[in-house]
């Protein structure tokens, strides 16, 4: 989605795929200063896990903390749908940008979280494709998966996009947030909804919404 970004990763779970809070914590904290050095932090953090337990407030103060040093978090909404209030933490937080996941038919995918959150917010924020989405394996292999996990990454890059073609979206982190949802391909009604929120993101919308694009003008004359 970003092919120009820099991307870097901080191991949070172990290899049968389980976390400890502890490690959670350990890793979003190095997140904040990269081998030690603040200089190093992303503009944006992908977040492909989360607890199915809406309600709890584990990680808030991690959010905010990476909200407060200027980056960007974006977080799956969970696979527990169809069923209402079903999203997940830390996507639940009022300060976390959620993704649900559509299929390529731009249908709600059976298994995303639904909203809404346990403090009556909707949720997700928007959805992206997540059914069938060519991902990395174990091993240095490559296959389809299926979950928001591969849907909140979408959102990531055109994050990551958006910071691009405007910096000065970084002053204000709720504004890469508004443009998302503003420029979102709107599915489900109403606007927003539990299902898909503000809709499917629409990268190339979102990105000539903030783009400095001028107008080349002139006569051909050979």
């Amino acid at each position: 989605v970003a092919p120009g970004a820099t991307w870097m990763a901080a191991r949070a779970f172990n290899s049968s795929g389980v976390a400890q809070n502890s490690w959670l914590h350990a890793a979003l904290q190095w997140m904040l200063a990269p081998n030690g050095n603040p200089a190093l932090a992303p503009h944006v953090v992908n977040n492909s896990w989360g607890s199915s337990n809406g309600a709890s407030t584990e990680f808030q103060p991690d959010v905010q903390a990476l909200l407060n040093a200027g980056i960007y978090p974006v977080f799956s909404a969970g696979n527990s749908g169809p069923a209402s209030s079903t999203v997940g933490s830390p996507g639940s937080f009022s300060i976390s940008f959620a993704v649900g996941a559509t299929t390529n038919n731009d249908e709600i995918a059976s298994f995303s979280s639904r909203g809404p959150s346990p403090w009556g917010a909707i949720k997700p924020d928007v959805s992206a494709p997540g059914n069938e989405v060519r991902s990395a394996l174990p091993g240095g292999a490559y296959g389809n998966l299926n979950g928001t996990s591969m849907a909140a990454p979408h959102a990531a890059g055109l994050a990551a996009l958006l910071i691009q073609a405007s910096p000065a979206l970084t002053s204000n982190l709720n504004s890469i947030s508004d443009v998302m949802k503003n420029t979102a391909v709107p599915l489900g009604s109403p606007i927003p909804n539990n299902s898909y929120g503000w809709g499917r993101i629409d990268a190339y919308s979102a990105v000539l919404s903030v783009a400095q694009a001028g107008i080349l003008q002139g006569a051909i004359t050979d």
